[in-house]
């Protein structure tokens, strides 16, 4: 076998690298660092592009933060009972207006001012709530003893709940059938109060009740104590922010149940010094059309138009073609396997806020619609979910021997591999055997780094593995840095055992 086996003797005879295979096709960067796609003008409903601009300029903060914020705010503020029928033919798939949204960065991306900034008109709908139900609540304490044992206490209705837990968030379900907005300036807390329980029942039960409020629907309540009850509509729309470091740690030590995978990471960038401007007029149309959407009735289910369905028709099978990454990152596989509903839901935010002064609402989502939507997706939301999945939380879920495994190829500038190679030499492989190695070197294959052919005189019928020669063209500082590192750790393993000549 071909194998350069470190000691400089490299192989002269090129391996068959398949025809098929273009010269110029590149392979994946391993350590690269994905930077987010900067939002583009134009893609949101035009009330929410007068919005973001201005009030992003005069706060010095990513207009992306803004923007996936006041998504959040029409999300929440639309009632439940404004549903779209995503399939023409299939009146069993309905969708509402609620998304999850992760905005991850440090503190200097000023997650905190964002949000209260795009939340100010759900913060105000929900105080008018609150005092309704203190109005009530009042009244009803002042009945005479006797007809108020005849007389149902008033339940709350809320619409945004900040830090909650799952206990408190019952209570206040119970008298909300239109979904809450959940918001929290730090989702690490959000999170961490998921798992206060460890691995024991409760904090599976507080996961499954979140997960429900991703598809909403009724949720029945049996606690000893606390009696039984059904939850009418047990839906919530979800934002925060939350620090690289932390997400890293939820993803790593929490369950893997997809929690995670329904939010759109957002990945902002540094903010920088706001500029003392006024904020035009047509900014302040957001607050007002938050509103509104929250007093909008749709009596039957909105459709797409026959273009409209088309287009989701192309979103899907672009979603299916994706799932392929599924052997790379699970992750955002699974968080790509989500997306198709997600574009129903984010069609309905789009059809309501391009007519933000109206109570009524047209039936139909055009094809207009349904193609900015789309863009925003391709364009703005991937780009993001694949810089959070490959650079905030690694490009594979086996990246830490991926990168050992590639700059081994590097520095010994190997023509072909396979598992004895890698078990033998490189460090954090050695206790792997073959189930482990294989997966490794298909994600490898896949990224472009390697490349199979059977090999039927071998008797575990494993492949033959050939490194593409493009990587030492495009990595060659990293090849030249990997051997540097590896003959300074000899060096100085020999210094210090005494045995350097």
């Amino acid at each position: 076998m071909n194998v350069n086996n470190g000691n400089g003797a490299v192989p002269q005879v090129p391996p068959p690298w398949p025809v098929k295979r273009a010269e110029d096709e590149r392979p994946v960067d391993l350590w690269g660092q994905f930077e987010p796609t900067p939002l583009q003008r134009g893609l949101l409903p035009k009330v929410l592009d007068d919005y973001v601009w201005p009030t992003a300029d005069r706060m010095g903060a990513d207009p992306a933060g803004l923007a996936m914020a006041g998504l959040v705010a029409f999300a929440a503020a639309i009632p439940d009972a404004v549903r779209l029928q995503v399939k023409e033919h299939d009146p069993a798939w309905l969708e509402c207006a609620r998304i999850w949204v992760a905005l991850v960065g440090p503190p200097s991306t000023k997650k905190s001012p964002i949000l209260s900034s795009a939340l100010r008109p759900i913060n105000a709908i929900d105080q008018q709530l609150f005092e309704g139900w203190q109005a009530r609540y009042s009244a009803w304490k002042a009945l005479p003893a006797d007809e108020r044992k005849l007389t149902p206490e008033p339940l709350q209705e809320r619409l945004r709940l900040s830090d909650t837990t799952v206990e408190a968030a019952q209570e206040i379900y119970r008298g909300t059938a239109n979904g809450l907005a959940i918001t929290s300036d730090e989702l690490s807390g959000w999170f961490g109060a998921l798992d206060k329980y460890g691995g024991s029942k409760g904090a599976s039960a507080d996961r499954a009740f979140w997960l429900q409020s991703f598809n909403g629907g009724p949720y029945a309540i049996n606690r000893v104590g606390r009696g039984s009850f059904l939850l009418p509509n047990l839906s919530a729309s979800i934002i925060g922010g939350i620090q690289p470091d932390a997400i890293r740690r939820i993803a790593g030590d929490s369950v893997d149940d997809g929690l995670l995978q329904r939010f759109f990471p957002v990945v902002l960038r540094t903010a920088g010094l706001g500029e003392d401007i006024p904020i035009p007029a047509e900014a302040g149309v957001y607050e007002w059309a938050v509103r509104l959407a929250h007093q909008i009735a749709a009596p039957v289910p909105l459709r797409f138009s026959p273009e409209a369905q088309v287009i989701f028709r192309e979103v899907q099978a672009r979603h299916h073609r994706f799932g392929s990454f599924e052997m790379i990152n699970k992750k955002l596989a699974a968080h790509i396997g989500k997306l198709d509903g997600l574009f129903a839901r984010l069609c309905i935010v789009w059809h309501v806020a391009e007519k933000p002064c109206t109570l009524s609402v047209d039936p139909i989502i055009s094809a207009d619609t349904a193609e900015r939507v789309a863009r925003f997706i391709a364009t703005f939301l991937l780009p993001h979910a694949f810089a959070f999945y490959s650079g905030v939380l690694g490009m594979s879920d086996d990246q830490e021997h991926l990168e050992a495994v590639a700059g081994y190829i590097l520095a010994h500038k190997l023509q072909e591999i396979d598992h004895r190679t890698i078990q033998r030499s490189v460090r954090s492989c050695r206790k792997m055997d073959r189930f482990n190695t294989r997966p490794l070197f298909e994600t490898l294959a896949a990224m472009n780094w390697l490349y199979a052919v059977d090999d039927p005189d071998k008797r575990n019928g494993e492949p033959r593995w050939f490194v593409n020669p493009n990587v030492y063209a495009l990595f060659a500082e990293r090849a030249e840095r990997e051997e540097a590192r590896r003959l300074q750790a000899r060096a100085t393993i020999l210094e210090i055992s005494g045995q350097a000549g």
